[in-house]
């Protein structure tokens, strides 16, 4: 499932969910060529349904091993928490998704493109460990949607580097004005984020690599599911797709539970890694496009320091 991500008071803050009991009932469905959405306005659930027909197909093509499956899609007035961005619910022989009826079109698509590959992943992907699950289904969101990729990057660059440093910082030019209208001047500022983190409560690296999907759901420790996103999203994006669907096959292979997380580190460059190459691999989810989307944000204050 996927969490809303927001920045305020120059802070990042991450949530995340947990599960219903029963899809809920709403009175307007419309019937899509991969699914069926449910809302309260024909109008929205129309536009919805040309979403979902457009973003599905494409999912299988990007994503080894997927089942295709129709989708069952319900708009909802609110998620059941205020930070939930998406969920996907298997409940016994049920599985349906919850997006927020009121999200505009392209934060939507981001999301639906999120949960569609929770929504197809097959028992191929079994052994994949849950962080690992949610950062795969970011890369492929970003694939789908390439507007959505680069705040999100540069945001789980503010979490990592605040996991490794405390905050985390970048050289850019001075900011005039504020929000997506606002322009750049010449000079050269130096800017520090920092990500609202109970490191006290951060598992291991390799014990993040262990958590089962029903692991991260539970986590309430300020920011700490914020670092779990994060660093999946790292490690998935610096493995590929390809081989780390090949990692699961060999691990279903050895009849291992999960793919060890010395497999993940080595395959993503960073088994025995100093504090030097865990920056340098922060640093590349951080390029130009993150820091014009960061400092265009408007959600966001931050201090600056010439």
């Amino acid at each position: 499932m996927r969490v809303s991500k927001l920045i305020s008071a120059g802070l990042l803050a991450l949530a995340c969910a947990c599960a219903s009991g029963r899809p809920p009932d709403l009175p307007v469905r419309t019937e899509a060529k991969y699914g069926t959405v449910h809302g309260s306005s024909l109008e929205r659930t129309q536009d919805v349904a040309r979403i979902l027909d457009d973003l599905a197909p494409r999912v299988p093509g990007i994503v080894p091993g997927c089942t295709v499956r129709k989708i069952d899609l319900r708009l909802v007035p609110k998620m059941q928490h205020e930070s939930w961005g998406g969920a996907t619910y298997t409940v016994d022989d049920l599985r349906w998704m919850e997006l927020p009826e009121g999200d505009d079109d392209p934060h939507l698509a981001a999301t639906m493109a999120h949960e569609l590959v929770h929504y197809f992943l097959g028992p191929e992907w079994s052994t994949l460990p849950g962080v690992l699950e949610e950062g795969l289904c970011d890369d492929v969101a970003h694939t789908l949607v390439p507007s959505a990729a680069a705040l999100e990057r540069a945001k789980y660059a503010i979490v990592l580097g605040t996991m490794l440093d405390g905050s985390y910082g970048f050289a850019g030019p001075r900011l005039i004005g504020t929000g997506p209208q606002a322009t750049f001047g010449d000079e050269l500022m130096a800017y520090t984020v920092r990500a609202p983190i109970e490191r006290a409560a951060l598992p291991s690296l390799e014990d993040a690599m262990r958590y089962n999907s029903s692991d991260l759901e539970p986590i309430q420790k300020q920011g700490v599911r914020g670092v779990l996103d994060a660093l999946g999203y790292l490690v998935v994006t610096r493995i590929g797709i390809d081989s780390l669907y090949a990692l699961c096959q060999r691990a279903r292979e050895q009849k291992l539970d999960k793919v060890p997380p010395e497999w993940l580190f080595l395959a993503a460059g960073l088994h025995d890694a100093d504090h030097a190459q865990w920056r340098a691999a922060i640093d590349g989810l951080f390029g130009p496009a993150e820091r014009v989307a960061l400092l265009k944000n408007e959600s966001l204050q931050f201090r600056r320091a010439p």
